[in-house]
């Protein structure tokens, strides 16, 4: 080989590595620089409820933590999943996040004989966000004042007992009662919170289970009585109220929550980023404390335990509507 052809290989070769490396660069640059515009945060439910609100005071302190808004869009419909198919849709590169709730993650596999989505599967998840409590009520006629004396009602009543139910996460709420207690019950399906309580203020019906939100107010106001939480964290008016697993159940416990997730082949770079800023977001003083006039709490955890709990919560569920004998549903 001449000179002339050994300094051309040299250079060739320097160009190919100058290339590397700047694409190499090029690529750390584009993670460096996430977020570059607005991020969009996915809710499957109408404004104004407990998601919601808790969706705006963490979208809030996550923009400006990562220095980009973060602007919250309601995707209300079928029990959340339209917001969960609006995800999967969307590019994976971090600008599309989902505030998803159990009812969507671990609640629907078990009601639901096919899904366009697989929880595990299809999602990139970030971290757990925000729970509370469900509130099981009575008229205020009701002889029942605690869990024990509501056991005692419902087993002295032949007939056993007619619970008023919003949605599949209090379908197998109640499921979940009658197989630990025995407790005949009768579930009456409702589309909302307002028939609700309107059979309920009426003694139309024997019990519901409801938002601490929801139900802090009638019983405040004397209209229905609280009988026990299904988990703890209950807002500071219902502070004084015993879980049903204090209560004599120690195998009970049920909360709503919610996580934050992104599309399956989000870069790791980028979901240690809204990692990041959801955790800050959630160690804010004044975001816990509105959030706790609600009846709710941050839930603190990483991806991995929010993965286990996933898991633990569908089997649960499943396993409760199997032996229930409820039928798989149709989309």
């Amino acid at each position: 080989m001449n000179r002339r052809e050994m300094s051309r290989r040299l250079l060739a070769g320097s160009l190919l590595g100058l290339g590397a490396l700047g694409g190499g660069l090029a690529r750390a640059q584009s993670q460096n620089a996430f977020p570059s515009r607005s991020i969009r945060m996915l809710v499957g439910f109408a404004a104004g409820g407990p998601t919601d609100n808790a969706a705006r005071m963490i979208a809030e302190a996550m923009g400006q933590r990562l220095g980009q808004a973060v602007i919250v869009e309601n995707r209300p419909g079928a029990n959340g999943l339209m917001a969960v198919t609006e995800l999967q849709r969307s590019k994976p590169d971090g600008y599309s996040i989902l505030l998803a709730s159990n009812g969507s993650l671990t609640v629907a596999p078990a009601r639901f004989a096919r899904l366009p989505y697989d929880s595990r599967r299809d999602f990139a998840l970030i971290g757990p966000v925000v729970a509370y409590p469900h509130v099981l009520v009575v008229p205020a006629a009701s002889p029942a004042h605690d869990f024990p004396s509501f056991l005692r009602m419902a087993k002295e009543r032949e007939t056993g007992l007619n619970a008023a139910s919003v949605g599949h996460v209090n379908d197998l709420t109640i499921e979940w009662l009658h197989r630990l207690t025995g407790v005949r019950t009768t579930r009456v399906a409702y589309k909302g919170d307002s028939a609700v309580i309107s059979d309920l203020v009426g003694n139309r019906v024997d019990f519901a289970l409801l938002a601490p939100n929801v139900a802090m107010p009638l019983v405040q106001g004397q209209k229905l009585k609280a009988i026990a939480l299904t988990s703890p964290g209950g807002a500071s008016a219902l502070a004084g109220l015993k879980t049903i697993k204090e209560s004599g159940l120690p195998d009970f416990e049920v909360e709503v929550w919610n996580c934050l997730a992104a599309p399956k082949g989000t870069a790791p770079e980028t979901i240690n980023k809204l990692g990041a800023a959801l955790r800050k977001a959630q160690e804010n003083p004044d975001i816990q404390a509105r959030l706790a006039l609600s009846g709710q709490h941050v839930l603190i955890g990483d991806a991995h335990a929010l993965g286990q709990r996933i898991d633990q919560e569908t089997t649960r569920w499943q396993t409760i509507a199997r032996e229930a004998g409820l039928p798989l549903l149709d989309l």
